[in-house]
């Protein structure tokens, strides 16, 4: 079981990671993001799943990132809801 939690928290961080890294990316680096930074406020993003660990990775990457803030909703597995819900989003 600790196995397999570790599995899901790492692909959960990896996914956090590069979300919060795509909300940084804008045109010659003068993005909302890029200033929000400079002058030291938080960056916030918003992240979905239904996988078993991801509650709990994006609380230990909040706890060890205080300038980034990810949100994390909980979705309707696969074909119960969450493929139409991410595939809306796209």
């Amino acid at each position: 079981m600790t196995r397999r939690f570790t599995q899901h928290a790492g692909v959960a961080v990896g996914l956090v990671l590069t979300a919060i890294a795509l909300t940084s990316c804008g045109s010659g680096g003068s993005s909302e993001t890029s200033k929000d930074k400079a002058d030291g406020s938080s960056v916030t993003v918003d992240f979905w799943g239904w996988a078993p660990g991801y509650a709990e990775a994006v609380e230990a990457y909040n706890a060890s990132h205080p300038d980034a803030k990810v949100t994390f909703t909980t979705t309707p597995p696969g074909s119960k809801g969450g493929y139409t819900k991410m595939f809306s989003a796209v």
